[in-house]
């Protein structure tokens, strides 16, 4: 891992921007370009949103959100480069 996740409530709600600077630092040592993580998601490369607008759920968002846990559970699940666990 090129950086180490940042410590953080795995509740807390990420939009697709903290979704990029969390994956491109962790992965590359820098935040993922805007274009690069909007394709991402187009072509479904990024797990589907946990909230989205008029979902009703609490605090109300307006935009797709990620929990911070399935933001890092797709960190950590990636191959090659993203794949972090210690070898066996």
């Amino acid at each position: 891992m090129v950086n180490p996740l940042p410590e953080g409530d795995p509740l807390d709600l990420l939009d697709i921007y903290d979704f990029a600077e969390v994956l491109g630092m962790a992965t590359r040592g820098e935040p993922l370009a805007r274009e690069t993580i909007h394709a991402y998601h187009a072509r479904g490369q990024v797990p589907f949103a946990d909230r989205t607008a008029g979902d009703g759920g609490k605090p109300r968002v307006l935009q797709d959100h990620w929990y911070r846990r399935t933001v890092y559970d797709f960190v950590l699940s990636r191959r090659g480069s993203g794949n972090f666990d210690a070898r066996a």
